[in-house]
């Protein structure tokens, strides 16, 4: 049983590893194609990394917007990756939760069938 919780730790290390690692370098992309167009928005890799941050998360708040293709396609890909990461982390939490009362249910079946 400790080897299971082991590798679920490890799964979501490496998930949490790989959306950091789309996060610098969806930051680092947009601060390359928008420094010199918007100094102001993206001027700094601190400022990239908010815009995508907040874009990623769907919260939508900054009133920036990339003016370059490069950036755009940037933001178009953030903002479609966290959505879909967003929505599988829901439905990840909500059918753990569902698969878990399903087996508790059904062991206390088998239990109800050994005791009769």
């Amino acid at each position: 049983m400790m080897r299971t919780r082991t590798h679920k730790g490890l799964k979501i290390l490496l998930f949490v590893g790989i959306i950091a690692a789309f996060l610098l370098i969806s930051s680092l992309s947009l601060y390359f194609f928008e420094k010199d167009n918007q100094p102001n928005e993206f001027g700094s890799i601190g400022s990239a990394m908010q815009y995508v941050l907040i874009t990623f998360t769907t919260i939508g708040y900054d009133g920036a917007t990339p003016s370059t293709f490069g950036g755009i396609v940037t933001t178009f890909l953030t903002a479609l990756i966290g959505t879909l990461v967003g929505i599988a982390f829901w439905i990840w939490i909500v059918f753990s939760i569902v698969f878990r009362i399903f087996l508790k249910n059904k062991k206390w079946g088998l239990l109800r069938k050994l005791e009769m």
